[in-house]
């Protein structure tokens, strides 16, 4: 009997390319329905002409946020807008910019909820009571000159 502190290909879930990878998967199986809580995602740099072609049909507010595949605690996240900007040779995702965020109190906040794992087969999860919330430092203000605030847009702890 041994155990590990960590399973097989877990990345298929923590790495950000992979992830948005299955989510595109499970969109494709069972529709956008259940699975419309991510945007619209590129994985960089196989979807290059994708991403320029969604560009040109609909450059929305165009915002989108560049964040490095394998990276964590906000490093080298950051904002564009325009296709320009984006390194056509870096693994990254690149994703529209949330335009209406929600807000707590006007800040951008995320909510994290820590579970354990303990098998796959049969799938067994526990749940931890209490999660973590983290705040922006800065009120959020949709105005484009304020992208380059990293502490009203992002809020990582380690940043």
């Amino acid at each position: 009997y041994q155990k590990v502190n960590h399973f097989p290909r877990t990345y298929e879930l923590t790495r950000k390319d992979k992830l948005y990878t299955n989510i595109a998967k499970m969109r494709e199986k069972f529709s956008n329905k259940h699975w419309d809580f991510c945007p619209k995602t590129f994985n960089m740099p196989y979807e290059w002409n994708d991403f320029i072609d969604d560009y040109n049909r609909d450059p929305g507010d165009g915002v989108w946020i560049i964040k490095p595949n394998a990276s964590s605690r906000g490093r080298g996240i950051h904002l564009v807008s325009h296709p320009g900007e984006v390194s056509r040779d870096d693994s990254c995702v690149v994703s529209r910019y949330v335009a209406n965020p929600l807000l707590i109190d006007g800040f951008k906040f995320d909510l994290r909820i820590y579970v354990l794992v303990t098998s796959f087969d049969p799938l067994r999860v526990y749940i931890y009571n209490e999660g973590l919330d983290s705040l922006a430092t800065e009120n959020y203000d949709p105005d484009q000159s304020c992208f380059d605030s990293r502490i009203m847009n992002f809020n990582n702890y380690s940043m």
